[in-house]
């Protein structure tokens, strides 16, 4: 399988190695980052935003996971009131959903964790400016890789090991 397109991986398996990540939530499934947090950690909910034929495919991959719970949720918002809803914390969300609401999806994450990673953060059609980090966050941007991969966590954390490990 080709991991064009798939550069969060780096990010997100450095993420899994030096952060104590027992349950995720990521708006927007895929083939790169699901398999990695269904390996890694006992809790996985993900929620597809844009296709239903893309929907199918990943559940038809890795459906199978006892730990992993997967819904549809399409367009920009349900997802993220559907999340908030939940009122549920989260040790990582993970935003690669909808391409209009991503900004949204990252402002309402920072209430239900301390970790956010986010994909194609050099794209500015997404809108990021839209982003409203709270106070005591800080955001890393790793751009080693094309598309570009953001982390933003709770300054509590540290993350020492995690910056060695990306080499940011």
């Amino acid at each position: 399988m080709s991991w064009e397109g798939h550069s969060h991986k780096k990010v997100l398996e450095a993420i899994m190695k030096c952060c104590d990540i027992k349950s995720v939530f990521e708006f927007g499934s895929g083939l790169g980052s699901t398999p990695i947090f269904l390996e890694r950690s006992s809790e996985v909910h993900s929620v597809e935003m844009q296709s239903e034929e893309w929907f199918q495919t990943v559940q038809k991959e890795l459906g199978h996971n006892e730990h992993f719970k997967y819904e549809i949720k399409m367009g920009p918002i349900d997802a993220i009131v559907y999340f908030s809803n939940l009122g549920k914390r989260y040790d990582l969300v993970f935003v690669d959903g909808h391409g209009s609401s991503r900004p949204e999806c990252i402002n309402e994450a920072f209430k239900f964790t301390n970790i956010v990673v986010t994909h194609d953060t050099e794209t500015p059609s997404y809108g990021w400016s839209r982003i409203v980090k709270p106070e005591g966050w800080t955001r890393l941007d790793y751009m080693l890789e094309s598309p570009w991969t953001t982390i933003f966590f709770n300054e509590s954390l540290d993350v020492t090991e995690l910056i060695k490990e990306l080499n940011i």
